[in-house]
């Protein structure tokens, strides 16, 4: 075996993994069936119309929120914006992290993301019908509920570590 010789200006990394947040079958199912419940409540209440908005806003909301992570990152000159990128497996769909990106970020990205997106839906209360204001407002919180749990679960950690958001689990690290 060759001996294998690092440059000079080589950059190493030592990450110490904090805590780890399983992504369980049963929390992607409680998720799932979170969904489920408010399709059915708009079904149930508006009838056809329910199911034809909630179908509309399932890509206008991950639309608006695409747009609202991407301005928030932009003008806050986060370094990690370049580590976003579109997910699309459960619990967590959407516009994502999809490298380390510093838990601070996170926090203050969903703050905006949960306000300023359900500011934007409540101000579109006057002209759109209330069917899909319902579709907007219950498809925006379903796909907030699994990252705003996420992070409630770390909220006893220091802001300055960092999260990397994998298939199967969600990892704190600290540097």
């Amino acid at each position: 075996m060759k001996d294998q010789k690092i440059a000079e200006n080589s950059t190493f990394y030592n990450y110490t993994l904090i805590k780890k947040i399983s992504m369980t079958r049963s929390f992607i199912i409680f998720c799932l069936y979170f969904n489920i419940f408010l399709l059915a409540c708009d079904v149930i209440y508006f009838r056809l119309d329910g199911l034809i908005a909630y179908l509309i806003s399932i890509p206008a909301i991950a639309l608006l929120q695409f747009i609202l992570i991407s301005i928030v990152l932009q003008t806050t000159n986060d370094s990690s914006r370049r580590h976003w990128g579109i997910r699309k497996g459960l619990p967590f769909v959407g516009y994502m992290p999809t490298g380390f990106v510093a838990l601070k970020s996170l926090y203050r990205v969903h703050a905006h993301l949960l306000l300023v997106g359900s500011a934007i839906i409540g101000i579109l209360y006057i002209w759109i019908p209330p069917a899909y204001f319902n579709s907007f407002m219950f498809v925006h919180l379903g796909l907030l509920l699994p990252r705003l749990v996420t992070l409630w679960r770390f909220k006893k950690l220091k802001p300055s570590g960092l999260v990397k958001f994998n298939e199967k689990d969600v990892s704190y690290y600290t540097t």
